[in-house]
């Protein structure tokens, strides 16, 4: 790629954050979390080290020597999905708290989630959709469609199918219907999370604007209680793929954060704080010696409010470290960490398969060969798509994204539009 293409953006990128590390006469200004590009860069590059490393973690050798710390780096890359999870909560709580102390109220809020998340990833569903509908016309009987390859056939898919991925419901629509949960881009499903979150989010800007953050935690009250009692009802099932299965735990934690660091008091901080320790002890000890294998959904509502517990705590020392070159070149993957997230998954399936069938399984060809090679073609597809499509849908930066604290001596945040999970 040209000077033009990933090397023009990561240098954009980190022009961009070295600019906001600089800040007013070298200050750190509390208004703004300068870092929530980092940990989406690092999110997004831990998703797609995990579908990287897919194949070669079948692999029974790579439980000796170093291949088993690899595997254990490798193997928990899902949880990037969390941490987009707890920056969305952070995020999405900062536009709706601006909206609503600005009578903007949920319209303005609706369209600008739609319009950051729907268009980017519509014409991805569609990019992909007509190269595998080529790809099935020219190798019919290819093994790529069998159903461990995770590649969709979109000729025996039907249109609710497909439509479901178009209109981000397909965790749950399809059930409905007695059909199957399919996502074409493979990482989509998390987006069907995302939207669920915003629209809660919008339905208590309407109904509750003053009382923003005591809705929200009484819809968490609540979730937390539904997904202690739905288990022992057998009724799981019924909720899968919904927000009710214990997924908008995960994005409270991140509303969690924004309201200890922005409205709360340094004792209501430390309530938070207490609250997240409690839910992260909780569930971590509900795993047990099974760790994820008995429970992943309680797991990941650990370590989202771990992540949060880390996200106040390193808040207060940004500027020592938020201007380093790393950290700036993590914050540059970061701005367009959403294109990165949406495309890279059949660069990196097509290349680890590739590589595995050409008889590159060892750990050493893994790590030096094949896990470089798919990160590159993946930053390399991520860039041209963020400057040929997702930029033209990026929303205008938000001057009611400069939040005034409640009272005056509380912090005022800016958060950036957030980049989902899948942001």
């Amino acid at each position: 790629m040209t000077e033009s293409g990933t090397a023009v953006l990561v240098k954009e990128g980190m022009a961009t954050a070295d600019a906001a590390n600089t800040g007013a006469e070298g200050r750190c200004s509390p208004r703004e979390y300068r870092t929530l590009d980092a940990w989406r860069g690092i999110a997004a590059l831990w998703v797609v080290l995990y579908h990287a490393t897919a194949d070669w973690r079948q692999a029974p050798e790579i439980r000796h020597g170093a291949g088993w710390l690899l595997d254990v780096v490798s193997e928990y890359g899902w949880l990037g999905v969390q941490l987009f999870f707890v920056i969305s909560g952070y995020c999405i709580a900062a536009t709706a708290d601006s909206c609503r102390r600005k009578d903007h109220g949920a319209s303005l809020y609706c369209k600008r989630r739609f319009v950051r998340i729907f268009p980017t990833y519509a014409v991805w569903l569609l990019l992909l959709s007509g190269a595998l509908l080529a790809a099935e016309w020219l190798w019919p009987d290819a093994a790529i469609w069998t159903r461990k390859s995770h590649f969709s056939s979109i000729r025996s898919m039907h249109p609710i199918e497909w439509l479901s991925n178009l209109a981000l419901v397909q965790t749950w629509l399809p059930r409905l219907c007695g059909l199957e949960t399919i996502n074409v881009t493979a990482v989509g499903w998390t987006l069907c999370y995302e939207v669920q979150f915003y629209a809660v989010v919008a339905a208590i800007i309407v109904i509750a604007p003053r009382q923003l953050f005591g809705a929200s935690a009484l819809v968490t009250a609540a979730m937390l209680m539904l997904f202690a009692v739905l288990p022992t009802l057998h009724w799981m099932r019924y909720v899968d793929g919904m927000f009710l299965d214990g997924r908008w735990i995960q994005f409270a934690t991140g509303i969690g954060v924004y309201y200890a660091l922005v409205h709360a008091s340094p004792s209501g901080r430390r309530i938070v704080l207490a609250l997240l320790a409690a839910l992260t002890a909780g569930c971590f000890w509900q795993t047990g010696s099974e760790f994820v294998m008995r429970d992943k959904r309680i797991f990941e509502i650990g370590f989202c409010s771990a992540f949060a517990i880390l996200l106040v705590v390193l808040k207060p020392g940004e500027l020592r470290w938020s201007g380093l070159r790393p950290v700036s070149l993590l914050s540059a993957i970061g701005v367009w960490s959403y294109s990165l997230y949406l495309v890279h998954w059949p660069f990196c399936k097509i290349t680890a398969s590739f590589a595995w069938r050409a008889g590159l399984r060892s750990t050493a060809a893994t790590w030096m060969l094949t896990v470089p090679v798919c990160v590159v073609l993946s930053l390399l597809a991520a860039a041209v798509y963020f400057r040929c499509v997702e930029r033209r849908f990026l929303n205008a930066p938000l001057r009611m994204a400069s939040l005034e604290p409640a009272n005056s001596n509380a912090p005022a945040v800016t958060a950036r539009v957030p980049d989902p999970a899948g942001a």
